[in-house]
């Protein structure tokens, strides 16, 4: 009579290794889908980050050239769409209350089209064009006079202006002017 206590076999059924197989492929599928997830997340997250920070910056410039405005603004029509004019004592050229003419426009060059900020100072024969934001799809301006009634078009007792353009698809809206 021969009574082993330890079995002699040794190693795996196949059973056991496909069952080890499946179950490994399950964990490393899921883990791969949380990571797959989470880049997806980040990268979101960076894109609306950089639409957020050009907001915060433009708002800043915009806001600031409202705020000094010293005449009613005016809309030009061009080629390329509209144009928004107004005087302004906000000099980024000169870095003080100097009186300038702003001019906010959409530029188109090489099938993109920008954001312009254009200011001139006629006595000093000085024009500075800044390129705010790039592919930028539309750009439209309205008007109100304090009591947040939105006109398409400006008058002499234009206070408040409101840009609204669209940028890497979405929409977004500044409003500024004066409280005078």
């Amino acid at each position: 009579m021969n009574l082993n206590l330890f079995s002699t076999n040794k190693g795996f059924t196949l059973l056991e290794i496909l069952i080890a197989i499946v179950l490994s492929a399950i964990i490393i599928t899921g883990v791969y889908n949380i990571y797959h997830t989470l880049l997806n997340v980040e990268t979101s997250l960076e894109e609306r980050e950089k639409g957020l920070m050009s907001y915060v910056k433009l708002t800043r410039i915009v806001q600031k050239d409202l705020r000094c405005m010293i005449d009613s603004p005016s809309i030009v029509n061009n080629t390329q769409g509209e144009s928004l004019i107004f005087t302004s004592t906000h000099s980024l050229y000169f870095n003080s209350s100097l009186p300038v003419l702003i001019r906010y426009f959409l530029e188109k060059k090489n099938n993109k089209r920008y954001l312009m900020r254009e200011e001139t100072e006629n006595n000093k024969n000085v024009k500075l064009t800044l390129r705010l934001l790039k592919d930028v799809d539309d750009l439209k301006f309205s008007f109100s006079q304090g009591q947040w009634e939105w006109l398409e078009s400006p008058n002499s007792k234009t206070k408040i202006v409101r840009l609204n353009y669209i940028y890497e698809g979405k929409a977004w809206i500044i409003t500024g002017g004066t409280l005078l």
